[in-house]
């Protein structure tokens, strides 16, 4: 494991939460939106999301000590299930915002949620 405070790894997991949340929000503007440019934006969202993943969980194992490494890849891969399975489910012409996509999309959240918390508290 990397010395976090003062090492680079620190500033570019932080980093990489930050672009992550700011990923899923810009996602959850899309999605609410009607017009027909929203699909083409959020096919980039989601591509760009799947690339985002693999750096956090990159960035995740060389962070994690021992102890908490299989932890964090079981979150990173509880995280790629279950955007695989709303994304399936949820092809963006499909987007409805009805109730069931609404649970499917915060069931992602709150995934997502719970790595970037266990992520936080290791650059504490």
């Amino acid at each position: 494991m990397d010395d976090l405070p003062s090492g680079s790894l620190h500033v570019r997991l932080s980093s990489a939460i930050e672009s992550m949340d700011q990923l899923f929000e810009q996602i959850s503007n899309i999605v609410q939106r009607k017009d027909r440019e929203r699909l083409y934006e959020l096919l980039r969202c989601r591509r760009l999301l799947t690339s985002q993943i693999d750096t956090l969980a990159h960035l995740a194992e060389e962070a994690a000590d021992k102890a908490s490494e299989e932890t964090l890849r079981r979150r990173v891969a509880d995280l790629r299930y279950q955007i695989a399975e709303h994304q399936s489910r949820w092809p963006a012409v499909m987007i409805d915002g009805s109730a069931e996509y609404q649970r499917s999309a915060t069931s992602v959240m709150h995934t997502y949620r719970d790595l970037s918390l266990r992520l936080r508290t290791i650059l504490l």
